[in-house]
């Protein structure tokens, strides 16, 4: 897979069932490029009823995000690069209604290590926006209808999902830690008014309540073509994680039309508002702080989707070219 956060990057993977249980599943990811990532999970499946499992996932990268460090007595800088590395560990159930929709509940650890660029002389160390360990509780549901992932011509999805932040753990002279709660939903739907022809529109959003404690789990609008990571959304005509916020909306058209076999054009247009507050002062009913428009050619491969897309949005000026070859992992 190559995308423009990740960067290059190539996935083993080896599957066992039957470990434990007969009705088990355990599989590891390694993924090997200019960060190496990880996947591991195990899964005792009891179908409609109660299903418990575990995840354990690193992801690290290299990211512009505008990320803020503070230093005591001196002031606030921003950060032009930053080195991220998380590494999540869920303890889950789940149980599955009509072999489409999931709903789960579970306890998480995760590691943020988030270094800066900026190099305080006086501790001769690079400094961190995050480096703290968190524990949440979270819930989950999801749904998905649609004929393909990537190019749906019919179905429709919904992916919502809330964490209770209770505990935090640092070794760093950060705030005094408050619980906070994120919570995040994005759903849509696709039809075919014509048998080369299908419109998907989607929407998502999220909020974080009472989170004064890092910008780590803010919500994130830049770039595409990633595998989900943190709150990092896509949106075309913006360089990778543009814009921040604690809360955001954003809705989506695209426009795709098959011109050959497994070949598509597409024309896609995003638009969003993303600030602190927007729900509690109701700004998300205001016009769109952010609008791109783009225009992309897509193949069907044997290892997944090929995609370029030349992008536009009046509020960065600039033509923005994204990529993104092969499964997004």
């Amino acid at each position: 897979h190559y995308d423009d956060l990740l960067g290059a990057a190539a996935l083993a993977n080896l599957t066992k069932k039957h470990v434990l249980t007969k009705n088990d599943e355990a599989s590891l990811d390694l993924i090997f490029g200019e960060n190496f990532r990880y996947a591991f999970s195990y899964f005792i499946d009891k179908g409609v009823f109660w299903s418990v499992g575990f995840n354990a996932v690193l992801n690290q990268f290299e990211t512009e995000a505008p990320y803020v460090v503070s230093v005591l007595g001196t002031g606030s800088f921003e950060a032009q690069r930053t080195h991220a590395f998380i590494q999540k560990n869920t303890l889950y159930a789940q149980t599955l209604f009509r072999e489409e929709m999931v709903l789960g509940i579970g306890l998480s650890h995760q590691k943020n290590n988030f270094k800066t660029n900026i190099f305080h002389t006086d501790t001769e160390r690079f400094l961190f926006t995050d480096n703290a360990d968190y524990y949440s509780f979270e819930g989950y549901h999801k749904v998905d209808t649609r004929d393909n992932v990537f190019y749906p011509k019919k179905g429709g999805f919904f992916n919502g999902s809330a964490r209770y932040f209770f505990s935090q753990k640092t070794t760093e002279n950060f705030e005094k830690f408050t619980p906070f709660l994120v919570g995040k939903a994005e759903m849509g739907f696709s039809f075919s008014p014509h048998r080369k022809w299908a419109i998907s529109l989607n929407t998502m959003g999220g909020f974080t309540i009472k989170n004064a404690n890092t910008q780590s789990f803010d919500f994130m609008l830049g770039g595409y073509g990633n595998t989900p990571v943190l709150n990092y959304y896509p949106f075309i005509g913006l360089p990778q994680q543009h814009i921040g916020g604690d809360s955001f909306v954003k809705g989506e058209i695209v426009f795709d039309y098959q011109l050959l076999t497994r070949h598509h054009i597409q024309a896609l247009v995003h638009a969003a508002i993303i600030k602190n507050d927007i729900f509690s002062t109701a700004q998300w009913a205001n016009q769109p702080d952010f609008l791109g428009v783009g225009l992309a050619y897509g193949l069907e491969t044997f290892v997944g989707p090929l995609q370029f897309i030349t992008t536009y949005s009046p509020m960065f000026g600039k033509l923005v070219y994204h990529a993104s070859f092969g499964w997004r992992f």
